[in-house]
């Protein structure tokens, strides 16, 4: 495959990758982080030649099966790090629809997912100010009913 065909797939792939992740990015918060991170990796790869024309009066980088395994891991990298992001803010975004249907408002809430052994273990943490009134064991139940996490309820 030609330099010129090489580049064209990886920016082909690097659109397809930042349009899914674009399109299911919830539309606040790390969402909008995401998008543009998405933009960012499209906009690397677009841009990837243009060092070498300015050397090499041809399109480079591209010039042999390592260079490109090593776009394919990054491109791959870059997709899993997206979706680990998207996974933490949507399940944030869904804690936070479920407390608010709810009339509970946390004052922060953070999200952590641990990819341990092929498996993916999700943890919450909610954070209230001192002179909120909770009633923790009702959150956990709630939270971990509908969504199905465990959640951590800590007062600031």
């Amino acid at each position: 495959m030609g330099n010129l065909q090489q580049w064209a797939v990886s920016l082909c792939g690097a659109a397809v990758v930042g349009g899914v992740i674009s399109s299911i990015a919830s539309s606040s918060g790390i969402g909008k982080a995401v998008r543009i991170l998405a933009s960012l990796m499209f906009l690397c790869t677009l841009i990837a030649p243009i060092g070498g024309i300015f050397s090499s009066h041809e399109l480079p980088a591209f010039q042999t099966e390592f260079a490109s395994n090593i776009l394919s891991q990054e491109i791959e990298e870059n997709a899993q790090n997206f979706a680990y992001l998207l996974a933490q803010s949507n399940i944030n975004e869904m804690i936070k629809k479920t407390l608010s249907d709810h009339q509970i408002y946390p004052e922060d809430s953070q999200v952590v997912l641990k990819n341990e052994d092929g498996s993916i273990e999700i943890h919450a943490v909610l954070y209230f100010s001192s002179d909120q009134a909770i009633q923790e064991e009702t959150i956990k139940n709630l939270i971990r009913q509908t969504i199905g996490v465990e959640v951590e309820c800590q007062i600031r």
